[in-house]
């Protein structure tokens, strides 16, 4: 994730990473939770998803707990944008590409 828009507050953060059968999945954390009081997008890399693939975005709350906030289309750089206005955990899910390497 690219931090260059994040000047002058806390946003700490980490990412780990888990495939399943079926599915990659991202999961993001911040340090500490809070309002941005900015109009900020997070711009996410996802290198092994394919462009036009859609991943799935979930809000998840201090239990663990999954909410879904938003589809998203994954662009050409494998990248996908998400609009976000507090510092909120996110899992992101897409489908492994059963046809990539064919």
């Amino acid at each position: 994730m690219d931090n260059s828009q994040f000047t002058g507050a806390d946003f700490a953060y980490t990412c780990s990473s888990k495939t399943t059968l079926f599915f990659h999945e991202k999961n993001l954390e911040f340090a500490q939770p809070g309002a941005i009081n900015t109009g900020i997008s997070l711009r996410v890399a996802l290198p092994d998803a394919q462009p036009g693939q859609t991943a799935y975005v979930y809000l998840v709350d201090e239990k663990g707990t999954e909410l879904m906030y938003l589809p998203a289309v994954i662009d050409a750089e494998r990248k996908i944008t998400i609009p976000l206005s507090a510092k909120v955990n996110l899992n992101i899910k897409y489908t492994i590409d059963t046809q990539k390497g064919a």
